[in-house]
């Protein structure tokens, strides 16, 4: 595993419990406002797995669960492995993917390995070109969220405001594809570190966003962030 970064305590990345989150190196959306560019890359410094792992048991009695983040975690090829070894010590998995990997994700959902899953819809998908430069992005994170949709664990979908890119009607045509009961969070982008440089403000806010959905929508739990 190609792990960049470790966090020892959250309390607001896992919903409910008190976490640890591991970052995993490497990404092939590069989105123009992520604001983790430094893991993009697949090379640069990393922690090895036996040290990130002492760390864990370190943290053991104060933790419930993990943050498996990036970067794209399911691109790496042994991270059904991983999540096994961390499910063995007995705790709670949060994944956070852009979905661009949904045979991997349906591995992983199959095997029981990911308790709660953070999947990024980053445009209605005639508009996923202006986000990516990846190949059939839209088709590949509709495979993911229909597989999503099937599984038992936990799930929530988000979706980053970004200048130029975005209309309202885009988190409109977002919700319409959304299994009822699903949380959907709506963020603001944020300007302080991005992987590409941006200047033009947003032409509406998450708050904005969402109160426009709400009333549309009620079998969906939409909030901003």
């Amino acid at each position: 595993m190609v792990i960049a970064g470790y966090q020892k305590i959250s309390l607001m990345d896992y919903p409910g419990l008190i976490a640890s989150i591991v970052f995993l190196r490497g990404c092939d959306f590069m989105c123009p406002y992520c604001h983790n560019p430094e893991l993009i890359p697949s090379e640069g410094e990393v922690i090895l797995e036996e040290d990130l792992f002492a760390m864990l048991l370190e943290n053991r009695k104060m933790l419930d669960g993990i943050v498996v983040t990036g970067g794209e975690p399911c691109l790496q090829p042994g991270l059904p492995e991983f999540l096994s070894r961390i499910k063995d010590y007995g705790f709670k998995i949060k994944l956070d993917t852009n979905g661009s990997e949904p045979e991997m994700l349906e591995f992983i959902l199959k095997k029981g390995l990911a308790d709660y899953v953070a999947m990024d819809i980053k445009a209605s998908w005639k508009n996923y070109p202006k986000i990516t430069p990846l190949d059939h992005a839209a088709e590949k994170v509709k495979k993911s969220l229909a597989v999503l949709s099937e599984s038992k664990a936990d799930r929530e979908f988000r979706t980053t405001i970004f200048p130029g890119a975005h209309t309202m009607n885009d988190f409109i045509l977002i919700a319409k594809e959304l299994p009822a009961e699903s949380k959907y969070f709506i963020q603001d982008i944020k300007l302080d570190k991005t992987y590409a440089k941006i200047t033009a403000p947003s032409d509406f806010f998450a708050e904005d966003v969402v109160r426009e959905l709400k009333g549309d929508f009620p079998e969906l739990i939409i909030e901003y962030r």
